[in-house]
Order: structure tokens, then C-alpha cells, then sequence
């Protein structure tokens, strides 16, 4: 292990701050997750929730291989921005996973050391690999034995003065440390642990690890929080990513908190890592490699390990050793039990031969990052298929696109959902619809009642970011959508371009006041004025939970725009609270129904994991502006094996 010095401190520019020549911190990270061999060495994977964790955040995922020499670990970092290594169960010293890792951790240190600001993560497994590698790198003698296995704790901060002893913690909102401190939130799945004792008797690990928490469980004291006394350096004993993207359904396992406040705690951590790694300004040397590094280039390899019961994973990445070497080149105030376990529906639309329905993965991704899992919801289905998905499901998301508005098998499914929605609000079953776009135009549509576009206004705004124009605060304050925005979230939306927008139609606010049937159910929460154009941008309904925007709030975490000459996309940090801000509204409407599948074997059956085949990586082919999407036949009806009876 190199001894190193800190060259950082007056070398780098932190979060919303800009470079000494003026240039901003990198809006677009990449970030390498560490794979391991599986038992038996023939395969090496990770797990999606990993990845979902940086999407959420604002980063694309390179994934690294193990089994690989020194030299292909140079150069992927000399292109990527930081590494997150995931927990798992490898051996911390001789195997595939533990050779890499400490090679990772070499070079990183390299590059900091050299002035180059490289941050590395480590979770649960790969904690222990960081104060292994600490500690000389060849013995496990600091290990004890602690079976905090499926328990969710809170931490105890060991540190006095969080904002000034941590950069981990130096942000940090009085509301989350409240969180940290005192709710079941950091989720624990080891039976290994550093002691307190034995950290604090260690000079290899006190010269460079600071303890900012520590657990007690079965009475053992345990070290649960790291990070490097110098460099970028990070670890938790626990797992930030479960409780957005874990849903343990092994009979034995289940203790995974999924409330609001656990989903907010695992947003905070990718936040700040991927906070992390926009410092780091390196880029791939060309499009075309970079396009190939992506994660995306392995949806085939993407399983759904939890469906037989025998993973604590929902989905890994999962790829033979050897095909790796062939490939890498309105409703009144109401007290609810909430639902922890929120399913939405996403609808599908056709594409433009009719031959195929589809959606962006964007859209799926959008509500896993707030705490849900998805269903999709398929067209050209008969009234008693929507009728029973509905009556199972917690809310449904109507995404954007180009299919027609009128007389498409989009807008006749979209129809059927949103006369079920209305039916089941007015009988006191609260449950929410979004629509983003032309999803916004279908709810424009639907209650303008007449089935024509005389509401329509032409406007070309395509591939523009904006800030919008909020209604007054006396109707935000009322409004359900904005009423409980914090400040600095209200601050974003209105002076800085964070709000996508791609589309050709505009409902112009003129045009909107003088509707009855719109103004009568709609409430209109902000405006855009763009070319001459003042067009309305957000509403929601007037009683129900009905929510649209013309803008995208999916596209700042999920979407590249690599099809557009423009790039207006923003993913910079502040884009990025946007994105989430709805994402997380949208679920926690969702989490007010309590609607559920018959039986596990159906939820399980029902999700999108199930079709990870119909995955297509569009950016690749460079005729898309998505970067993924899920493709299926016009006429799809799931396998025998997957059959459900509002599917049969």
C-alpha cells in the first residue's frame, strides 16, 4: 500500500462550485461497480441495485470485471469518474474480487495522491476490503464474529461535530441526521464486524480511517461508518441501496426498510457519492468506447434472482468469465397507513409500424429510485384486463412518447385507466395517476371531454431545459404537489434549467382559463413561456391525485440525449434533487393505497423484472432518444409461466 500525501485540500471545487478556469464540475459521471466471482467461478456478477443506485443519482454505470490485469484497470480508470465496490459474500484476501479490489484501491490512491480527486465506495463486503487493505492487506485478524443479518439499525455518530469532521456529513440537514440517529434505516446483512476496541488499538487503520458511526448489536460495539482520513475514500458496514432496490422475499429475510424516511437515507448517500465523482473530470477517449463500456451492453445478462426464492438479490448482472473476454472490446386531508411495498404501473404505447409496444426503461427506473417496483401495463387489452390490474396495483404512471393522442391504442388504454381511477377515487380508493408529456397531453385531453385538439396549440420545444414559472404561493401552498417542497427545491425549479422539454404541442394558458371542463378539474401550478409561447407547464386534478407535466422529470437521471445535436439535458446536481423531488412525491402518493397482488407468486410474476429480454439498448444504435427501452410485440400475452389471472 503506497504512503501518500494530501495534495487536495486547496486543489479541488466541490458541489455547485466551478473550477478555477470557470469550467462547471463534471454534469455527467460515470461510475465503475466492482463485480465478484459466484461460487464455483465460473461466473462473476453484482447486483442491479448498485447500479440503480448511482442512475438514481445522476451517474451512468461502467461495470468492472475481475480476472483482469493491472493495465485494463489503468486505463477504465484513467475514463471513469469513481468506483463503488458492493458487498457480497467473496473472500477478502485470495480470490478474483479481493485481487482487484486492491488493485482498484492502488491506483486510486495514485491518482489522489497525484492531485487527480478519485473517490471509491465501499459497501457491506467491500467495507471489510477497505479496512483489510488498510491493515496491511494480508491478515484478517481484526475480525469478529456478529450475526446482524436482515437487521435495519440507526447509527451513533462517533464524531463531535459532524459539518466540520466529515465530508461525508459536512452538507447534511439537521432532518437527516434526526433520521440516522434514532430510525431503523441502515440495513445490515453481515456476520463480520470491526470492533470499536479493535479499531481504536489499530495505528495501520487510525492513521487512515476516520469512524464516524458505530453500531451495538448482541452486544458487540462495531465500526458502521468510514471514511479516509485524506482522500475520497468511503465505507458502510451496512447498505445504502437495499432499501430503494432490495425486496427480499426469502421467507427467513424481509427486515428491509422501505418508509419514506429509509428511501430519503439511501438518496442522501448516492447523492453524495455521485456528489463525489462529478470532481473528477476524466472522460473516455471517444463516444464510440464509451457507448461500449455502459451497463446497458448487458441487459441479456441481467436476471431476476429473486423470483425462485433462493437470492437476497431482486436482480444481478450475471456474466460468464469467458464471454467477458469475447465481449469488452385531490383528495381531503386523510390519515393513511402507508403501503412500504408500492407497485406502479407504467402503460405502454405502439410504436410507430403498430407492430410493437414499448416504454423507456427511463420511466421504470424513474419510480424505483423513490422506493417502488413496477408493473407494465400493456395496450390493445380488452376493459376487464385494466379493470383487475388496477384493483392490484398502487398508481399508474402515463409516460411520454409520439404516439397519436386521439384513436391510438395508447389513448384507448390511457382512457380505460383513467375512467377506472376516477371511478375508484369517487368510491374513497385513493389512487394516484401521473402523466409526463404526452401523457400530460392525455390528461388534457381526457378532461376536456370533447374528443378534439381544438385545445391544441403547435409549438416546436425540443430538447430545451427550462426553469418554469410557478403559479402564486397562496395556490402552491394548497397544492399538493408543491406544498410541502422545501425552499431550495422551490428555488431549483424556478430560476435554474431543470425541466426537459420534448414536445410539438403546447396548451397555451389563454386557451387553458377559457376551458370550463379543464379549469372546473384541473388546478394549473406553473407556466413556461418559450418563442412567444405562454403555455401551461404543471397541473394537477382539482380532488383526485391526477398529476401531469409537459416536462420530464425522468429525463435528468435517466436519459442522455445522445440522438439530439443539441444536448440541452442538464444532470447536473441540482437537475438531479428535481428528478427526485417528483419521483419521490409520485411514490409516496402511490404508498396511500394499499391494494395488493392475491399472492407473492403473482406480484412476482407481474413485474418488469420478468422481461429484462425484451430490453433494448436504443442509444447504441443511435435512432432513439432513449437510451433504453422495453420492446414487445403489438399483440404480447405473457408465457404460460408467467401467466396471471387478469392477465390470462
Amino acid at each position: 500500500m503506497p504512503q501518500v500525501q494530501d495534495k487536495l485540500s486547496d486543489n479541488f471545487v466541490y458541489q455547485g462550485e466551478q473550477g478555477k478556469d470557470g469550467t462547471e464540475v463534471e454534469a455527467s459521471p460515470e461510475e465503475g461497480v466492482l463485480l465478484q466471482e459466484q461460487y464455483g467461478n465460473t461466473h462473476q456478477y453484482v447486483a442491479a441495485s448498485y447500479v440503480k443506485f448511482l442512475e438514481m443519482a445522476g451517474a451512468r454505470v461502467v461495470p468492472i470485471f475481475v480476472n483482469k490485469d493491472k493495465a485494463y484497470f489503468e486505463h477504465l480508470m484513467d475514463q471513469i469518474n469513481g468506483v463503488l465496490m458492493p458487498g457480497g459474500g467473496t473472500p477478502l484476501i485470495e480470490s478474483k474480487y479481493a485481487k482487484a479490489a486492491s488493485l482498484i484501491l492502488d491506483i486510486a490512491i495514485q491518482k489522489n495522491k497525484n492531485g487527480i480527486y478519485f473517490p471509491v465506495w465501499g459497501t457491506c463486503l467491500s467495507f471489510e476490503k477497505l479496512i483489510t487493505y488498510f491493515n496491511g492487506d494480508k491478515s484478517l485478524d481484526w475480525e469478529s464474529h456478529c450475526d446482524v443479518d436482515d437487521v435495519s439499525l440507526p447509527l451513533n455518530f462517533t464524531i463531535h461535530s459532524i459539518s466540520k469532521e466529515s465530508r461525508m456529513f459536512r452538507d447534511v440537514e439537521d432532518d437527516m441526521i434526526e433520521i440516522l440517529s434514532k430510525e431503523n434505516v441502515t440495513a445490515n446483512y453481515h456476520r463480520v464486524c470491526l470492533t470499536v476496541d479493535t479499531f481504536e488499538k489499530t495505528k495501520n487503520l487510525t492513521d487512515h480511517l476516520k469512524m464516524i458511526s458505530s453500531n451495538t448489536y448482541g452486544g458487540i460495539r462495531f465500526v458502521s461508518t468510514i471514511e479516509h482520513r485524506k482522500y475520497p475514500i468511503y465505507g458502510t458496514q451496512w447498505h445504502p441501496e437495499k432499501n430503494q432496490f432490495e425486496w427480499v422475499i426469502k421467507e427467513d429475510l424481509g427486515h428491509i426498510n422501505h418508509n419514506q424516511s429509509a428511501i430519503l437515507v439511501g438518496q442522501y448517500f448516492g447523492n453524495f457519492l455521485v456528489s463525489e465523482s462529478r470532481k473528477n473530470e476524466q472522460t473516455f477517449k471517444n463516444k464510440t468506447e464509451e457507448i461500449n463500456s455502459l451497463i446497458y451492453n448487458f441487459s441479456e445478462n441481467l436476471v431476476y434472482s429473486s423470483k425462485g426464492g433462493k437470492s437476497s438479490f431482486n436482480e444481478i448482472y450475471q456474466m460468464n468469465f469467458n464471454l467477458i473476454l469475447l465481449i469488452f472490446g385531490f383528495f381531503i386531508s386523510v390519515s393513511y397507513q402507508l403501503n412500504d411495498r408500492p407497485i406502479l404501473g407504467v402503460l405502454l404505447q405502439e410504436t410507430e409500424t403498430q407492430t410493437d409496444q414499448y416504454v423507456a426503461t427511463s420511466y421504470v427506473k424513474f419510480v424505483e429510485m423513490a422506493g417502488a417496483r413496477a408493473v407494465p401495463i400493456f395496450v390493445n387489452r380488452e376493459q376487464k384486463y385494466y379493470e383487475k390490474i388496477l384493483n392490484k396495483i398502487n398508481g399508474i404512471l402515463i409516460p411520454g412518447g409520439a404516439t397519436p393522442l386521439l384513436g391510438s391504442k395508447y389513448y384507448a388504454a390511457a382512457e380505460k385507466v383513467l375512467d377506472i381511477a376516477v371511478r375508484m377515487n369517487q368510491n374513497g380508493n385513493y389512487f394516484p395517476i401521473w402523466g409526463t408529456c404526452l401523457g400530460f397531453e392525455i390528461i388534457i385531453a381526457y378532461f376536456d371531454g370533447t374528443h378534439q385538439l381544438d385545445w391544441v396549440t403547435k409549438c416546436h420545444i425540443m430538447d430545451y431545459s427550462l426553469p418554469i414559472n410557478l403559479t402564486t404561493k397562496n395556490i402552491l401552498d394548497k397544492s399538493r404537489l408543491f406544498r410541502n417542497a422545501k425552499p431550495n427545491i422551490i428555488e431549483i425549479l424556478s430560476k435554474q434549467n431543470v425541466t426537459p422539454n420534448y414536445h410539438d404541442r403546447c396548451i397555451t394558458i389563454e386557451t387553458f382559463e377559457k376551458n370550463k371542463n379543464l379549469t372546473d378539474n384541473l388546478k394549473l401550478l406553473s407556466t413556461n413561456d418559450f418563442d412567444g409561447i405562454r403555455f401551461v407547464s404543471t397541473v394537477e386534478h382539482q380532488r383526485y391525485p391526477f398529476y401531469g407535466t409537459q416536462w420530464h422529470p425522468e429525463k435528468n437521471q435517466f436519459e442522455w440525449g445522445t440522438d439530439f445535436e443539441e444536448g440541452h439535458l442538464n444532470h447536473n446536481h441540482s437537475a438531479i434533487l428535481i428528478g427526485q423531488y417528483i419521483g419521490n412525491f409520485l411514490v409516496n402518493e402511490s404508498r396511500k393505497n394499499r391494494q395488493s397482488f392475491n399472492n407473492l407468486t403473482e406480484e412476482v410474476n407481474s413485474l418488469f423484472s420478468n422481461y429484462n429480454h425484451y430490453r433494448l439498448y436504443t442509444e447504441k444504435l443511435g435512432n432513439s432518444p432513449y437510451n433504453e427501452v422495453y420492446q414487445f410485440p403489438i399483440s404480447f400475452r405473457p408465457s404460460s409461466t408467467l401467466k396471471n389471472n387478469y392477465n390470462e
